[in-house]
């Protein structure tokens, strides 16, 4: 390379390119500092100033153009002077010099010429080129909010470092735009310092002034000047991983002073707030770590590089729309025009290699996904219902489908994101939003929070502010789990959900067989109920009106979809009506499923009492039928004996709470006998290996209505809408979710699967009218099935059981846990040989005392030698006269002994109830604070 071609090269792009971007930074610096100055009413003080001048300079023209000039033009005198005048500039420019001027000046003009001429090329590229990246990046820094200098710092980096594009093969989502994040947060945080801390850096003081003989200017001055070197040395990480996380962190070390540090920690403080977006979240204050020596911003955030490529359709539509009109309430058709332009220039921002891979891989898992549940699960899901017998799920307000409620329920859901958004910042939330999904009549707003130890644990005030802000009669109900806060409001458009969907769309496989389903959450996706060995049972709570039924038969037919009627079968007690009337064989539409006659428990007492005495007896029997065989569970005794197979039970025990109000009116010789609370007890903390699952369902969860010995053995918890804040706490404790600010029937949160995973969701709605057809159909399908058990057989049952003498009913002793003696003892051993034995096998002797005592071929005739009661009746010769005229007692040793057995078990029931009592108590105080109150106060009352 020569001297010619390095001038050559400086004329034809140095040059030209160095005066674009002169004119460029110069017309930018002018524009900022106009803008700054600009003030509306000093322009128009101006414009009404030189509007008066321009005016009178005019009205000067116009004097002279119409009035004065005509008037010289008549006068001889001024007729000679021009004429004079124009003879003088004629010779003058005939003169030599002049001419000789005249040829220097067309020679030089020729020259320019053809020297422009052969570097206009150059000078229009140039001006072109830095003038269109300019106003990108310009327009860029307007966004950000970050000088053009800076910006450009960042923009050009990112363009020329283009091999960055490889460490897409590493693992890495976005590694450009993770370059340009991190060079727009160092941009961000030097313009968080004021420009006297870069002056301080040049050398200057406040006022301006340069330093003065070599000194370093005030400590004010010095410590600005280490405030911002600290700064430039700021080290900023963005890393965007294939896992789905966009991790951030920002690291200002620690200065030498402390002075310096203090300022630094004043220049950090908020700073979080201003610089998060883009999935970088920060907290709005650093953290030092003591283990890098500074100050720490951190993010980390979910973040898929294709979820804005599946917005496409939302994008690419007619913004001419009629509905986009002003008229019908919306932005009007320019303004849609340009923010549809300005979407689809977004959307291509977002057509990344990594994402267009990322969204065929998605797009084909959902297409051609294999449903690999089946392979691996415990039970394979039969389809035993006639969804056809179902009618579409639609609107009742608007007779619109679930599809065209859901578009317009997402347009106005879209709308109000803004205002969504500005409420929360108004009760100082900063979140991120991430994205929104409508479900029944809610609208789910979803946003990332920072890593933030101060973040609010308490929404109660802060909702009530938030339905204030936006003008909303119902109080939004706000979760918070993970660091992603999820705002439910009401959106006023309801998509209903579809029982034969959900159906449809459920697993294949399930590892328990009463594994039925509550609903659909926002995205359509099936919220499971699942009873098994680790959750036996669950509770129900929904006030009157809240589709408490519905959601309980929704649960019902989800299960008998899946099951067989031979593996499970079906309990129905109702404490306040007939609403599982419809159930009943004998009304026209039997169903398989349906264990016994439901019980009507506000009509029918008597029976709906039988039918839980029958159920703590058939949790009894199994248990002594398990101890027998050697086995544990159900599942085990089914397996090892097949063909004495005993179906699952699920017992659906409607307003349990009405049930047991009614042992408030029985005496206390009746309590044993006829009282269902210490069922209820028995059943929840001894059912659970037997396969019988409990359903309870409650309007409300007061603590003077549910005794926390019954629920502590409850771990399953679902709840529609309640009445008051402290039914909340207690329906789904640790959670902090409202229930009491549920409006919609239907709309429900569950914690089944523990309070950190719970889940929130809409039931379908399923008619009478459409639940009898599917009896009908299931009928159809397995044929009618009589009861297993009568209803004369389960009163007969109540009313022959064993009494221990003074009236009370005797139970059987848990045998869950009875040591049998080897050999099994049989009538024929002697009374020295039964009370040989270790007490500890004392709880087989009572369960099988009839057997072995007052049967027992060794007893002697008893002796009636011990007055017991005088009645004072007379007694019929029929039933057998005592000549003496009281009655005796039999006093044998076998009687005496088997009295001996029932006051000893009766002496343990008693200390068991006793730490039952207080086991509970600790359990639920674990659980709730408010649950703890309920359970302390029932155990007093009850001990």
């Amino acid at each position: 390379m020569n001297f010619e071609s390095i001038i050559w090269f400086i004329l034809h792009y140095v040059l030209p390119y160095g005066i674009s971007f002169a004119i460029l930074f110069w017309l930018i610096e002018f524009s900022f500092r106009a803008w700054i100055k600009a003030n509306l009413d000093i322009a128009w003080s101006k414009v009404i100033t030189w509007a008066v001048a321009i005016g009178l300079l005019a009205v000067i023209c116009a004097f002279w153009h119409w009035t004065v000039h005509p008037w010289l033009l008549k006068q001889t005198i001024w007729v000679m002077i021009a004429s004079r005048i124009n003879a003088v500039w004629q010779m003058l420019m005939q003169s030599l010099i002049m001419q000789t001027i005249h040829q220097k000046y067309l020679l030089i003009s020729h020259w320019i010429n053809a020297k422009i001429g052969d570097y206009r090329w150059y000078y229009w590229q140039a001006f072109v080129i830095t003038f269109l990246f300019g106003a990108i990046i310009d327009s860029i820094a307007l966004v950000w909010r970050v000088s053009f200098p800076r910006t450009a710092n960042v923009i050009v980096p990112a363009y020329l470092t283009f091999p960055r594009i490889f460490l897409y093969l590493f693992g890495r989502q976005t590694p450009i735009e993770d370059f340009i994040l991190a060079g727009k947060l160092r941009a961000k945080i030097k313009e968080n310092l004021n420009d006297s801390y870069e002056a301080a850096v040049q050398g200057y003081q406040d006022n301006g002034q340069p330093f003065k003989d070599g000194a370093g200017g005030t400590a004010a001055t010095q410590t600005k000047k280490a405030t911002a070197v600290a700064m430039r040395r700021t080290k900023i990480k963005v890393k965007t991983t294939a896992n789905g996380i966009r991790e951030a962190q920002i690291l200002i070390r620690q200065s030498r002073e402390t002075e310096t540090d203090r300022s630094i920690e004043n220049a950090l403080k908020g700073l979080g707030d201003r610089i998060s977006g883009n999935s970088i979240f920060f907290p709005s204050d650093p953290t030092y770590n003591s283990k890098l020596k500074g100050y720490t911003f951190n993010s980390s955030v979910s973040y898929e590089a294709d979820e804005q490529l599946g917005a496409w359709k939302d994008i690419f539509t007619n913004p001419f729309n009629p509905d986009n009109s002003t008229s019908r309430g919306g932005k009007g058709y320019l303004i849609s025009y340009f923010e549809k332009i300005g979407s689809i220039l977004n959307y291509i921002g977002y057509l990344t290699p990594y994402a267009i891979y990322k969204r065929f891989v998605k797009l084909s898992e959902y297409r051609y996904a294999i449903d690999e549940s089946a392979e691996v699960a415990n039970f394979k899901v039969q389809q035993n219902l006639d969804l056809s017998v179902i009618p579409p799920a639609i609107d009742p307000k608007t007779k619109n489908d679930a599809k065209t409620q859901r578009t317009i329920a997402m347009r106005k859901a879209k709308a109000r994101i803004p205002d969504v958004t500005m409420a929360l910042n108004a009760v100082k939330i900063n979140g991120q939003f991430k994205k929104v999904e409508v479900g029944g009549n809610n609208a789910i707003y979803e946003y990332v929070l920072p890593q933030d130890p101060n973040l609010p644990d308490n929404f109660d005030r802060i909702q009530k502010q938030i339905a204030n802000y936006l003008r909303i009669k119902a109080t939004p109900i706000i979760t918070l789990s993970a660091g992603i806060l999820k705002l439910s409001i009401d959106n006023g458009v309801n998509v209903p959900a579809s029982f034969s969907d959900m159906i449809l769309a459920r697993k294949k496989g399930v590892s328990t067989l009463i594994s039925g389903m509550l609903g659909v959450d926002e995205l359509g996706n099936p919220i499971y109920f699942e009873l098994g060995d680790s959750n036996p049972h669950a509770i129900l709570f929904g006030k009157t009106g809240t589709g408490k039924t519905v959601t309980i038969m929704i649960i019902v037919y989800s299960v008998m979809a899946a099951v067989d009627p031979s593996q499970v079968k079906m309990v129905f007690i109702d404490g306040k009506g007939n609403s599982f009337e419809f159930m009943r064989n004998d009304k026209g539409h039997s169903n398989p499923y349906v264990y016994a006659q439901p019980a009507d428990a506000s009509g029918d007492i008597e029976y709906a009492r039988a039918l839980i005495k029958h159920l703590e007896n058939e949790v009894r029997r199994r248990i002594a039928i398990f101890k027998e065989n050697s086995v544990q569970k159900l599942a085990e005794f089914n397996k090892k004996f097949p063909d004495q197979k005993m179906p699952e039970l699920l017992v659906i025990v409607d307003e349990f709470s009405a049930i047991m109000d009614k042992d408030n009116d029985l005496k206390p010789s009746e309590m044993s006998k006829l009282g269902t609370a210490d069922r209820f007890e028995y059943l929840a903390k001894m059912a659970r290996s037997t396969g019988i699952r409990l359903l309870f369902a409650n309007q409300t969860a007061r603590k003077d209505k549910i005794r926390g010995n019954i629920t502590a053995n409850i771990t399953g918890r679902v709840s529609l809408g309640l009445s008051e804040a402290i039914e909340s706490d207690i329906a789904l404790p640790d959670t902090g979710i409202k229930a009491h600010f549920i409006s919609q029937p239907g709309e429900f949160y569950s914690i089944m699967n523990g309070v950190s995973n719970f889940e929130h969701g809409n039931s379908p709605y399923l008619s009478e009218d459409t639940m009898n057809a599917l009896n009908d159909s299931l009928t159809k399908k397995f044929g009618r099935n009589e009861y297993v058990i009568s209803r004369e057989e389960i009163l007969t049952e109540m009313n022959t059981t064993v009494s221990d003498g003074d009236g009370s009913n005797v139970d059987v002793i848990d045998t869950e846990d009875v040591d049998i003696p080897d050999p099994k003892p049989t009538p024929d051993w002697t009374l020295d040989r039964l009370k040989a034995l270790d007490k500890k096998y004392w709880f087989y002797l009572y369960n099988h005392r009839e057997e072995l005592l007052d049967n027992n071929t060794n007893k002697d005739m008893p002796e009636f030698d011990k007055p017991e009661q005088d009645t004072g009746e007379v007694k019929d010769k029929s039933k057998g006269k005592n000549p003496f005229g009281i009655i005796r007692e039999s006093n044998s040793p076998y009687n005496s002994f088997k009295k001996e057995l029932e006051k000893w078990y009766k002496a343990q029931k008693s200390a068991e109830n006793v730490d039952a009592h207080r086991s509970t108590g600790s359990i639920v105080a674990t659980s709730s604070d408010k649950v703890k109150d309920v359970t302390e106060g029932n155990d007093k009352g009850q001990i």
